[in-house]
This record gives C-alpha cells, sequence and structure tokens, in this order.
C-alpha cells in the first residue's frame, strides 16, 4: 500500500509499507492526469532464521550407506520473502567435516548433497547469513539434525570375514571348534540383521571334505561347529554367493586329546606292530627284544604335536618290573622310517632266572594288555662262574654196624 502526502518543501511524499519483495509499477496520477509511471523493486529483507526452513530427504532420521544424501535450504526473511541464493553464505557442519553448499539450478534455494558410507549416528547443523553482512548463525531447523546411516542391506564377501582373522583356530580332539562369522557390506559396515547365505566346506588333513551347516543368528552374526576326531590340520573355507569371504579358508589346528592309558600299547621294537600279548623271555644278563611303548588318546591319535614332528611328552609313562629283571626307558625316540618323535623306547634286561612281570603304564594307568608276564631264562653255563660245594659224609645210625642183609638164614 502507498501513501501520498505533501511535503512542506511542496513536494509530494510517496511512501510505501510493502512487506512482499518483488517489482511493483507505481502510477502517479494528478486531477485523473498521468504524471509518471515508476518502477519500485522491494528487496528481502534481513535472514529470518526462524523462517528459513530446509528440507529434503537427506534431512529424513534414516538414510542408507553409499547412498546419497540431498536437501533444500530456503532462506526466508520476517516476512517469508525468499531470498536470493547469490546473497546466501551458508555452512553446513557434520562429525565428519564441512559440506558444500551450492545454489540450485533454476532457483532461489541452496543444495546441499552428502554420501556417508560409515553406518553410525550424525549430526548436522545449518549455519546462514547474509554476504556481507553479520556473520552466519545457527538455523533453528535443523538444529544439530541427527541422521542415522544404516549398512546396506547386502552382504560383501570382500569385506565379510571370521571374527578371529589372523589367529588359527586351535582345539583338542573331541572338543567341538567354533567359527564365528561376521556379515558386512560393501563398505565394511557390519550387518544388523540376517538373511546372508553363507557356504562352509572343512577339508580334514586326510583330504576328505565336507559341508558345514551355518546358523544364522538374526542379528548379522552367523555360527558354525564341528567335532574332530582326527588330529592335523583342516581348512575351513566359507564361501558367499560362490565367492570366498576374506581370509577365507580359515585353518584349524587340531591336537591329539590326552593320552588314553587303555588306548595306549605295548609292541616289539622289530616285526609287525601288534600289540604286546603271552609271555616275553629274555635269557639273564642279556638284554631282551626291543619293546616301543606307543601313546594315543581314545580317538587313536598317535601324541604328535600340532607341528606333526615332536613326541608331547608331558605324559607319564613308567615301566616296571618285579625282581629279577630291570627295565629301561627312554623317551622320546626318533624314527629313521617317519622322522619324528613317535614312541618311547623300552629294554627289558633279565637278572635272574625265573618268572617276572612287566608293568606299563602312562599317567598312572596301565596301558593295553598290562601287566605282561616275563620269563627270564638262565643263562648258558659259564665254567669260570661254577663253583665246587663240600659235600658232608653220609654215616649210619644203625644199631648193627654189620646188619646181615638176610634176616633168615635158613633161606640163605
Amino acid at each position: 500500500m502507498l501513501n501520498v502526502r505533501l511535503a512542506a518543501s511542496g513536494q509530494y511524499l510517496i511512501e510505501s509499507n510493502v512487506t512482499a519483495a518483488g517489482v511493483y509499477n507505481v502510477s502517479l496520477t494528478l486531477g485523473h492526469l498521468p504524471v509518471e509511471t515508476l518502477t519500485l523493486d522491494v528487496a528481502a529483507g534481513p535472514v529470518d532464521l526462524v523462517r528459513t526452513v530446509a528440507y529434503g530427504d537427506g534431512l529424513l532420521v534414516g538414510a542408507v550407506a553409499g547412498t546419497t544424501g540431498k536437501f533444500t535450504v530456503e532462506a526466508k526473511d520476517a516476512f517469508l520473502n525468499t531470498i536470493a541464493a547469490a546473497r546466501l553464505n551458508c555452512t553446513v557442519r557434520t562429525r565428519v567435516g564441512p559440506l558444500a553448499c551450492n545454489p540450485t539450478e533454476g532457483a532461489d534455494t541452496l543444495t546441499v548433497q552428502y554420501a556417508y558410507t560409515q553406518a553410525g549416528m550424525y549430526w548436522m547443523s545449518v549455519d546462514l547469513g547474509v554476504l556481507g553482512g553479520s556473520p552466519p548463525r545457527r538455523l533453528a531447523s535443523p538444529a544439530y539434525q541427527s541422521i542415522r546411516v544404516l549398512p546396506e542391506p547386502n552382504a560383501s564377501a570382500v569385506t565379510s570375514s571370521a571374527n578371529n582373522v589372523g589367529l588359527a583356530l586351535r582345539t583338542p580332539v573331541g572338543d567341538a571348534a567354533s567359527l564365528q562369522l561376521l556379515s558386512r557390506d560393501r563398505f565394511n559396515n557390519p550387518l544388523t540383521a540376517g538373511g546372508v547365505q553363507f557356504a562352509a566346506l572343512i577339508t580334514g588333513p586326510k583330504g576328505t571334505a565336507r559341508s558345514l551347516h551355518v546358523a544364522d543368528g538374526g542379528d548379522g552374526v552367523y555360527y558354525s561347529a564341528f567335532l574332530p576326531i582326527y588330529r592335523g590340520v583342516y581348512a575351513i573355507e566359507v564361501t558367499l554367493g560362490g565367492v570366498e569371504v576374506k581370509d577365507s579358508p580359515f585353518p584349524l589346528v587340531v591336537s591329539a586329546a590326552a593320552t588314553h592309558a587303555p588306548s595306549s600299547y605295548v609292541t616289539y621294537a622289530t616285526g609287525a606292530k601288534a600289540a604286546l600279548d603271552g609271555v616275553m623271555e629274555v635269557t639273564a644278563g642279556e638284554a631282551g627284544r626291543g619293546l616301543r611303548v606307543w601313546t594315543y588318546d581314545v580317538y587313536g591319535n598317535t601324541q604328535i604335536n600340532d607341528a606333526g614332528d615332536a613326541l608331547i611328552v608331558e605324559d607319564v609313562v613308567t615301566a616296571l618290573v618285579s625282581p629279577g629283571a630291570d627295565a629301561t626307558l627312554t623317551l622320546p625316540v626318533v624314527s629313521a622310517v617317519e622322522a619324528t618323535a613317535t614312541h618311547y623306547a623300552l629294554t627289558v634286561t633279565g637278572t635272574i632266572a625265573g618268572g617276572s612281570v612287566l608293568d606299563v603304564r602312562v599317567g598312572g594307568a596301565r596301558v593295553f594288555g598290562a601287566p605282561f608276564a616275563l620269563t627270564v631264562r638262565a643263562a648258558a653255563v659259564d665254567p669260570a662262574a661254577c663253583v665246587a660245594v663240600d659235600v658232608p659224609q653220609v654215616r649210619s645210625t644203625h644199631p648193627n654196624p654189620n646188619p646181615n642183609p638176610n634176616p633168615n638164614p635158613s633161606l640163605s
């Protein structure tokens, strides 16, 4: 609305109370006669932080990693007039750095774009002012807008892996070996929901492969377990969509279980590897046939260490004989054939001819077949060891020193 009044100077003053920005044409008339036509350009006022608005999908609470978020800033003055973008001084701050404010093509607004790849909570604030005016001030809405960036819903084989990367799984036979798999998106964000189809295949030390069941924890974590009964190194291959996950295959080192005395046994050092039974004979003074003590766990695994080249010697192996023989136990013994320490050597030497007993124990318990009967034979006659024995003369104690052998003389 325009007001025209006559000043003391004789001039007419035109006063406006226009609140809407824009270009106005003002026609002046005097007594119904046109005088002049004026153009009145009304600009928007200073930025009103309360009336300025920001809007768009980029300000929604939920976003997905890797997607582009975008929102628009429309500056207003106190009368809701839009302020031209070219006049604005805009800064968008986030916890990962500032974002650029670019004029929107074909409109007097500003466009802010961003792409977060790391899932998590982000805050965002917009500071706005007019170029050449006072320093930018924080926009009332959004003031520290919180944005939650979610991981992508699809898992990636490149980033998904086991939670024990860099560490070999170790377990003794008979104990379940478990593998925990973490699903991640292509930006390495852990997934928080289930539904990923992992496949697991385990290959044993004998080359036999079998599939493993993978359980879905429903929270982005998956579980698989395996009960090994053979000692050695296994390989667990995990794939996603036919592609191996990060760091696959995973090694599983299985050691023998505790030594089981009833599964351990004694053999002769030569001949077939058969458990000792029956009676063993040795000659006094001579070393008997060499024996070997083989230690096994309850699953029949030899007590070889993880590297497969040394005997597990924590077991207390004892060999005792009753009087009449001596037992010598040596541990461990390196086999020339296997080039590994695989058994204990046992030598029994007879000392006194007769019956004896050989008792072999592991950890205080007898091995299979123990105790063993042992016969010590007398050694060959050694003249140097023979001695003469003085035998006393035998005298008669009959009352008649010369008895008649025929008591009836008439019959002689």
